[in-house]
């Protein structure tokens, strides 16, 4: 256990004389910046060696350890409910892995998708009574994606929003979520090959049946400082 304790509270300087620094250094818990007392007693977990910190001012002995056993008592109460939780949170996570697995196992996503799949380009003409493909499911050119996201789930892409998603706007952002498992991203409109077809569509929205929050967000490529904007 690691005390920080009133012996740190005189320190020499470099010229051998004493001086009082125990709200700078030894009690960096226990005062605020203008030296305010806020509290006689801190207690926390040092990760790094795996112990308690302890700072205090109080001298009582037996106080201390009352104060570190509501401190101990507290935090187990606490640890324990968080664990449940995480197991509960982890067993949601396990149910919503295995029905995207089996959803691609039944539509058999080995095939990537192309420019055959698609209704329309990011850039031609909206149908009669479109203002923007917003809503609609775009499919991304397998290269655009990160390593370890060239998969063909990961080409599709819900858009939400961006300018990127009419075809006449000047901008190219599009955001939105992966349909594979939720996560949030930006992509640009010369990333994707088109607009996902009726069929293309329907195996987007099994997809999203099979979560109901984000994930790892890191399927976007990392793009060259230098190169341009279209």
């Amino acid at each position: 256990m690691i005390f920080i304790n009133e012996q740190l509270d005189k320190l020499k300087d470099e010229n051998g004389i004493v001086q009082v620094n125990k709200k700078q250094n030894a009690y960096p818990h226990l005062y605020d910046e203008k030296g305010k007392e806020l509290c006689n007693f801190y207690v926390g977990y040092d990760e790094a060696n795996e112990n308690l910190l302890v700072e205090t001012t109080i001298n009582d002995t037996e106080t201390i350890k009352q104060k570190l056993g509501e401190f101990i008592k507290e935090q187990k109460l606490f640890l324990k409910n968080r664990k449940q939780k995480l197991q509960k949170e982890l067993a949601v996570c396990d149910k919503r892995i295995k029905a995207i697995n089996t959803v691609l196992a039944d539509k058999g996503l080995s095939r990537e998708f192309t420019k055959a799949d698609c209704c329309r380009s990011m850039y031609e003409k909206l149908p009669e009574g479109e203002t923007s493909n917003r809503g609609k499911v775009g499919i991304i050119s397998m290269e655009c994606l990160a390593a370890d996201y060239r998969k063909p789930e990961y080409q599709l892409f819900r858009l939400e929003g961006g300018f990127g998603c009419s075809p006449t706007n000047g901008g190219n952002a599009c955001f939105g979520k992966f349909c594979a498992d939720g996560s949030e991203a930006r992509m640009e409109r010369f990333d994707f090959l088109g607009i996902a077809n009726a069929e293309v569509e329907k195996i987007a929205e099994e997809l999203e049946a099979g979560w109901s929050g984000g994930a790892s967000g890191c399927a976007k490529k990392e793009r060259e400082p230098d190169e341009p904007e279209m």
